[in-house]
């Protein structure tokens, strides 16, 4: 049924050429830097389908919209006089015979149209004969119309019948005879599609690529190249017609195959498309010669296309001086709009890795350029100028400044970039609050791994006055949220307890107010937790809404900062520890605060912001919660030894102490590991309790005692 809706919103054309496109995660901004060519397929069903849902308002006398146009390829023959569908019944309601015979045929099209087939339900030789035959009926139906009222309509419904058919000949045929004299409008640019597909099954490639590329299917003009998209190619094409589409899209093409070639040397590469041809220096350097030989012919008439193209490959390759001349003169040559805002771009990117005696001066230029993109990514003006912008910020403009040693313009530039590249969300549309922040954020994410001391500078140059240059312009493009200082406090207070500073942290997190962490997604579990609560004597705090649905984890109102009242507690313990003041008790208490506010603990909210099972190393907090166990367990009261061996047994310092072998005959198997610390911790931790008539319930409550027991 999808396949045939496709049909309805006019798809065939294209997608009856080109395979499905695979789907690629974006990690490494590879994105393509230059389009003189709006690449507007995803649009392409869409437009289509606006345009016949306009020739069916006309009609019906009243707006149809795009589902009323879509249900038509649900719907067969006998739905003519049932049906409810607006379209349908209008035709119903003005007896509008001529209009009913060719709604009829249309729907008897979509019923016996072939679906997309698979390994798991494919047709046999006979049912597609079968089909076929059916679609050279219906199009020799069509055929027999011969008045001006439904010309269009029946001439593509001709066509189209005969392509499911495979009758190209006939595609071909019926459109010199047919469609040259169709009016201009939504059934002739299908026809128009139809067509090309036909030539280019009968190798007739360059010419059903200008047509895809004429109609704006990119797509379909590309793959019809796929095998001729090199330097050979544009020459060949170029010789014969100088200004056609089909050379454009070829030079856009072969350009972005060369970055592409380079991006994919990088280890993290990420491969974005699913048609991609090679090119090396050699053919590029000989493209780039080519381009201004093209020039100085002067038979194209786009100028501007090649010198930007030259300018973008000589980049690419480093030679930036050179790139920096075609760039400029892109700029003034002639080229439509796209290829001069390509120009701009392309010179922009070259800027970025050029030296500039007079920092300033650049800096009001780069701004100046930035503020143009940062308007036409908002403008949402074609996809070349959202790519360009994520590429321009995150490969280019950061690394810059982290080479000339500016951490402010790169954390503010790290912030720009993400505005740009999500549309600015993590700011505005789905903030519970004005305070609200988003930690996993790019801009918080990389303030999170900044050193303490490091967060310490870059707030005080945040809030230092005045700005000047890409500073000023940059802070005045910050959300106001994050020119909150208590964002900052929090973060370097956050980021000092997660060193074990906490003596440091205190001052910075006694200026955060209870309304901001209210704010905040970890109030959820700062209001329902206690550090204090001895975590290998207690099963974890679970918070009841968890127990329903994870993902009602939504800020909550807190009554204290939680962080400062750990700091205080921790110092005062350490403080003791220090002094050797503090009793083994003490001990006790302090391992159970290191140990909650480690990424195993129930409280490590109160050192970070999020919370992960993927752990590449052990945390130090773990161990110091270990070696104030060790400390502890010097004490003579029994009920305190009891509790400190359970805690050296609850801890795991290195490896598990036994393996889970997960038999589904039988009960589940440990493999044990007696070399292992929390083994032998464990062993001792069960000979202690085995002295013990009654054991207390945190005790006998122990799963895994009892099953070493067993063993």
């Amino acid at each position: 049924m999808k396949t045939k809706l496709f049909f309805t919103i006019c798809l065939l054309w294209a997608l009856s050429l080109i395979p499905g496109k695979a789907c690629s995660p974006i990690m490494t901004y590879n994105y393509y830097m230059y389009y003189i060519i709006d690449d507007n397929a995803e649009e392409i069903g869409k437009m289509r389908t606006e345009q016949l849902s306009k020739e069916w308002s006309t009609y019906v006398g009243k707006t149809v919209a795009a589902a009323d146009v879509e249900e038509l390829a649900e719907l067969t023959p006998a739905a003519m006089d049932t049906s409810r569908n607006v379209i349908i019944t209008s035709v119903r309601n003005r007896n509008d015979k001529e209009m009913k015979a060719y709604l009829t045929l249309l729907l008897d099209y979509m019923a016996n149209v072939p679906g997309s087939y698979n390994e798991w339900d494919y047709p046999s030789a006979e049912e597609i004969a079968a089909r076929s035959k059916e679609m050279k009926r219906i199009a020799a139906r069509a055929a027999t119309y011969n008045d001006v009222r439904l010309f269009n309509q029946y001439t593509l419904l001709q066509m189209r019948s005969l392509f499911q058919a495979k009758d190209y000949a006939g595609v071909i045929s019926t459109w010199k005879s047919k469609g040259t004299r169709m009016k201009d409008n939504v059934f002739k640019n299908m026809a128009k599609g139809f067509y090309a597909g036909a030539l280019y099954r009968t190798d007739q490639r360059e010419d059903a690529c200008e047509i895809y590329a004429e109609l704006g299917d990119i797509h379909s003009a590309t793959w019809c190249m796929k095998d001729e998209r090199n330097l050979g190619c544009i020459k060949r094409v170029y010789a014969t017609a100088p200004n056609s589409r089909t050379l454009q899209l070829l030079v856009q093409d072969f350009v972005n195959n060369a970055q592409e070639t380079l991006d994919a040397k990088s280890e993290d590469y990420n491969q974005g498309r699913d048609i991609i041809n090679k090119v090396y220096r050699d053919e590029v350097e000989g493209f780039i010669a080519f381009a201004q030989q093209v020039v100085k012919e002067g038979k194209t008439s786009t100028p501007s296309m090649w010198y930007s193209a030259a300018a973008l490959l000589n980049f690419l390759y480093g030679n930036f001086a050179e790139a920096r001349t075609l760039a400029d003169k892109a700029m003034t040559a002639q080229g439509n709009a796209h290829m001069k805002d390509n120009a701009r771009i392309i010179r922009l990117l070259v800027s970025t890795a050029e030296k500039h005696s007079d920092e300033n001066a650049y800096e009001s230029f780069l701004i100046s350029e930035l503020q143009w993109l940062n308007d036409k990514v908002k403008a949402e003006d074609y996809e070349l100028s959202w790519n360009a912008a994520n590429r321009i910020y995150r490969l280019h403009l950061i690394p810059r400044y982290e080479k000339l040693g500016r951490p402010l313009t790169v954390g503010l530039l790290t912030y720009m970039a993400e505005t740009i590249e999500y549309g600015g969300y993590y700011y505005n549309e789905y903030s519970p609050s004005p305070l609200y922040i988003s930690y996993s954020s790019d801009y918080i994410t990389h303030l999170r791994e900044m050193t303490p001391e490091q967060l310490v500078e870059y707030h005080r140059n945040l809030f230092s006055t005045p700005h000047s240059g890409i500073d000023l312009w940059l802070f005045n493009k910050l959300d106001d949220r994050y020119k909150s200082q208590e964002v900052y406090y929090d973060l370097i207070g956050t980021r000092y307890m997660r060193e074990g500073k906490f003596q440091e942290a205190l001052p910075w997190l006694q200026k955060v107010s209870t309304e901001f962490l209210s704010a905040q997604n970890i109030s959820f579990y700062m209001a329902q937790r206690d550090y204090n609560v001895i975590r290998w004597l207690n099963h974890r705090q679970t918070i009841p809404s968890q127990l329903d649905d994870w993902m009602n984890e939504e800020p909550m109102k807190v009554k204290s900062n939680q962080k400062v009242d750990f700091c205080k507690d921790i110092i005062a313990l350490e403080n003791a520890v220090a002094k050797r003041q503090a009793s083994y008790d003490d001990y006790h208490r302090l391992a159970n605060l290191y140990y909650q506010i480690s990424d195993e603990g129930d409280c490590w909210y109160l050192t970070d912001y999020a919370y992960t099972t993927w752990k590449p190393e052990k945390d130090p907090f773990v161990a110091k919660a270990y070696e104030a166990l060790q400390q502890a367990s010097y004490t003579t009261n029994d009920e305190l030894r009891l509790k400190v061996k359970m805690g050296k047994a609850f801890i795991n310092t290195d490896a598990d102490y036994w393996l889970y072998i997960y038999n589904y005959n039988k009960d589940i198997e440990f493999n044990v590991v007696p070399e292992a610390q929390q083994f032998k911790d464990f062993a001792a931790f069960a000979l202690e309790a085995k002295n013990y008539k009654r054991l207390p319930d945190y005790v006998s409550m122990c799963d895994v005692l009892k099953q070493w027991w067993k063993r």
